[in-house]
C-alpha cells in the first residue's frame, strides 16, 4: 500500500478545515475528505465566542469570519420576568472590550473550506469515506476506503495518520469512545427577520417560565433564535407550532413576540437534539478523534466551535513535525495524544460543565433550582467580577476550571442568603434550613459533570 498523504482529515467542517490549514502550515502532505462541499444549512454553529476568535488568529485564519455579514456582539442581556440584567464581555489587556460574532453557519463553513484549498500541501476530495482501512494485523489504522462523488468505485487513501473529525452524528466515533451519548432534549431553531432588538449588539438570554431561549444576530437583517423543548422525543410540527406560539411568544420581551411569532408563520421550525459526550483519549495507533466527533456540550452557551479552533490549534502543535517527524512512531504519537488530552482541559473543562451547569440553572424544575436561578441573576447584577468572571469562562477567555467551580459555589451561596433574608422574620429559621437544599442542589447539578470530566 503506497503512501497518498501525511494525514488525511475525515471532515472540511468547523474542526477538520481549521486542522488541515494549520497542518498544511506546517509542511504537512494534508488530504481532506468531505462528503458534500455544498454550503451547509444548520442551525447551531452561528455563534463565535471571543475565544473562539483568538483561536483563529493563532491558527492564521481570522479573516475567515469576514465578508459574510457577520454582526460583531458585545456580550449578552439575560431577561427574567420582566427584569434584565446586562452581562458583556470585559475587556482586553489594551482595553478594548472583547467581542464575539455572529453569522450564518454555511457561509462561514465555505469561508473556511476556501481558506483550506488555497493552503499549501492541502488536498480537498469530494468523496464519501466509508471504513477506516487497517494493517493486517488490525491494530493500527492505515488510510480510509471511500466513494468520490460520481464514482461508483471506493478509492483507497493510504496515510499513516488519519484524524476523523466528522461531527456531532459521527459515524466512526463508536468504537473509539469511552462514554454514551446523552441527549437531554431538543433546540427549536427559527429566523426572525428584522427583529426589534431590545439591546442592540447583544445576545438576548429569555429565561421564560416554559424553558430557556438564546436569540443572536446572524446577519444585518437576521437572527437566530434557539428554544428549548424538554423532552427527548418531539410532536408533531402542528405541536411545535402550537408549543411556540402559545409557551414562549407571551414570554419574549419588549416586541420581539410578534416577530417571533411571523417567524412562525413564515419560516419552518428545526430542531436539533441537545447532546453531552464527555471526551475520550486517543489509543488507536494511526487515528485521532477529535472535535465534536470526540466531545460535545449543551448549545445553549454557544462554546461548542470555541472548543473545536483551540482542538485544531492545539493538536497541531502535540503533532508538529518538530514534537512527531516520524508519524509511523506510534508510541511518540500516542504519548502527545495523552498530553493533548490533558492540556485540553483547561478550556474544554469549563466550556463543558459551564453548558450543562447554565442549561440546569435557566431550565428549574422545582423551588431550589428556581432559588438559584434568581441568585444567578442577581449575582450578575452586583457587576465588577460577579460579571467579568463568569462571561469570561462563557466567552472561552478564562480557561481556569477553579475559576468555575469558585462563581459557581458563589452564586450558590449568594442565593442561600437571598432565599433567607428574603423571607418574612418568622420563616427565617425555616429558610435557613431549607438553604441546605439549596447548596445540596447546586452541588447535584455540577459535581457529575465535573467528575465526568476529571475522570475521562
Amino acid at each position: 500500500m503506497s503512501q497518498s498523504a501525511d494525514v488525511i482529515i475525515i471532515g472540511a467542517g468547523v474542526t477538520g478545515s481549521a486542522l488541515g490549514c494549520a497542518l498544511g502550515r506546517q509542511g504537512r502532505k494534508v488530504v481532506v475528505i468531505e462528503r458534500d462541499m455544498s454550503e451547509p444549512d444548520r442551525i447551531v454553529g452561528e455563534l463565535l465566542q471571543p475565544g473562539g476568535i483568538e483561536a483563529l488568529a493563532k491558527i492564521g485564519i481570522a479573516d475567515t469570519v469576514e465578508g459574510i455579514d457577520g454582526q460583531w456582539t458585545q456580550g449578552y442581556q439575560v431577561f427574567q420576568n420582566g427584569d434584565s440584567v446586562s452581562v458583556p464581555y470585559p475587556n482586553s489587556a489594551s482595553g478594548k472590550q472583547y467581542q464575539g460574532i455572529g453569522f450564518h453557519y454555511g457561509r462561514f463553513i465555505m469561508n473556511l473550506r476556501k481558506a483550506l484549498a488555497n493552503t499549501p500541501n492541502v488536498t480537498v476530495i469530494e468523496a464519501t469515506a466509508n471504513e477506516l482501512v487497517r494493517n493486517s494485523t488490525g491494530d493500527v489504522v492505515v488510510g480510509v476506503s471511500c466513494t468520490k462523488k460520481g464514482s461508483e468505485k471506493p478509492t483507497e487513501i493510504m496515510a499513516p495518520l488519519t484524524v476523523v473529525c466528522d461531527g456531532c452524528f459521527s459515524k466512526f466515533r463508536k468504537p473509539f469512545i469511552d462514554h454514551p451519548i446523552q441527549v437531554s432534549d431538543h433546540f427549536l431553531g427559527l429566523i426572525l427577520t428584522n427583529p426589534k432588538w431590545v439591546t442592540p449588539g447583544r445576545g438576548h438570554v429569555i429565561l421564560s417560565k416554559v424553558a430557556p431561549m438564546v436569540m443572536y444576530p446572524i446577519s444585518s437583517t437576521e437572527a437566530r433564535i434557539l428554544i428549548n423543548y424538554p423532552g427527548k422525543q418531539l410532536p408533531s410540527m402542528d405541536g411545535l407550532k402550537k408549543y411556540v406560539l402559545e409557551q414562549c411568544v407571551p414570554n419574549m420581551p419588549g416586541e420581539l413576540g410578534p416577530c417571533l411569532k411571523e417567524a412562525v408563520y413564515n419560516d419552518r421550525i428545526r430542531t436539533m437534539p441537545n447532546q453531552f459526550l464527555p471526551p475520550s483519549v486517543n489509543r488507536t495507533k494511526g487515528m485521532i478523534l477529535i472535535g465534536d466527533s470526540n466531545n460535545m456540550r449543551h448549545p445553549l452557551t454557544g462554546g461548542g466551535m470555541t472548543v473545536c479552533f483551540h482542538d485544531a490549534y492545539l493538536l497541531s502543535r502535540f503533532i508538529a513535525p518538530s514534537v512527531v517527524p516520524d508519524l509511523t512512531d506510534y508510541d511518540n504519537l500516542l504519548n502527545q495524544m495523552q498530553k493533548f488530552h490533558w492540556k485540553r482541559k483547561g478550556y474544554s473543562f469549563v466550556i463543558n460543565v459551564l453548558s450543562i451547569a447554565l442549561y440546569k440553572l435557566f431550565y428549574p424544575r422545582n423551588r431550589y433550582m428556581k432559588a438559584l436561578e434568581v441568585g444567578c441573576i442577581d449575582y450578575f447584577k452586583r457587576g465588577g467580577s460577579c460579571v467579568s468572571g463568569p462571561v469570561s469562562l462563557l466567552g472561552g477567555l478564562d480557561h481556569s476550571p477553579s475559576h468555575l467551580i469558585m462563581h459557581f459555589y458563589a452564586v450558590a451561596m449568594y442565593s442561600m442568603f437571598r432565599y433567607i433574608a428574603e423571607a418574612p422574620v418568622f420563616l427565617m429559621p425555616v429558610r435557613v434550613i431549607e438553604s441546605i437544599f439549596i447548596f445540596a442542589q447546586a452541588t447535584f447539578v455540577i459535581m457529575p459533570y465535573i467528575i465526568s470530566e476529571m475522570s475521562s
